[in-house]
């Protein structure tokens, strides 16, 4: 179960900044390329080392409590559900029938990419949950 949520959480962690790079390239920042992957051994071993950080302070967060993890991760959801709302409205204004053909226009390899992202954002929302069940007198 440890590797599990380990591999989920570094696997999150390094889209979640990949995607960080992208957004502040759009206003106008650049994170340099080496904080997101820095080679340590000629293209064989490379790590990510805004991730690497990310997860650090995720850890420290959970050993800090379970109530204050809680919080964060309350805080955070319902900041990903205010964007997904804002999201629907806006595909909903600017949708067009016509763009939506060919409907898997990546074929069965896009959707089998976007099942597995689901999968992993979803194991590690898991993660505070089963640490919360475990903890006595949270």
């Amino acid at each position: 179960m440890s590797f599990e949520y380990g591999l989920s959480s570094a696997l999150n962690a390094v889209g979640f900044m990949h995607t960080l790079k992208v957004a502040f390239n759009e206003v106008g920042f650049e994170i340099p390329d080496y904080l997101i992957s820095t080679d340590i051994w000629k293209d064989v071993i490379s790590i990510n080392p805004a991730a690497t950080i990310m997860i650090v302070l995720l850890v420290l967060l959970m050993l800090r409590g379970i109530k204050e993890s809680i919080t964060v991760n309350n805080i955070f959801t319902v900041g990903i559900m205010l964007f997904y709302q804002y999201a629907n409205v806006l595909s909903i204004a600017i949708f067009d029938y016509k763009k939506a053909q060919p409907f898997f226009r990546n074929g069965e390899i896009g959707v089998m990419r976007g099942a597995a992202v689901a999968f992993f954002g979803y194991t590690s929302f898991e993660q505070p949950i089963t640490v919360a069940e475990e903890a006595i007198n949270p």
